[in-house]
């Protein structure tokens, strides 16, 4: 069975939007997205916190460690961690 970061994102079962977000910067596997950063995902344009918690349930489901990021509402600037 293939290891689950070498999984193409366009067959990870993520949104058609967020795997065309990912992959126009050179992010194409789910290894390639567990290297980055939060703050460097934050930055890509219209990648927010609701593509972001995409990114830990798909992290969440395949039981691939998360590498630390969270959800912070804006509300009551809460954290909330998956």
């Amino acid at each position: 069975m293939k290891n689950s970061r070498e999984t193409a994102l366009a067959n990870s079962g993520m949104s058609v939007r967020t795997v065309n977000y990912l992959k126009e910067h050179k992010v194409h596997t789910i290894g390639d997205l567990v290297k980055l950063k939060q703050e460097d995902l934050l930055s890509i344009p219209n990648f927010g916190e609701q593509t972001l918690q995409e990114c830990i349930d798909l992290f969440d489901r395949l039981k691939v460690p998360n590498p630390g990021w969270e959800i912070v509402t804006k509300k009551n600037n809460k954290k909330t961690k998956s």
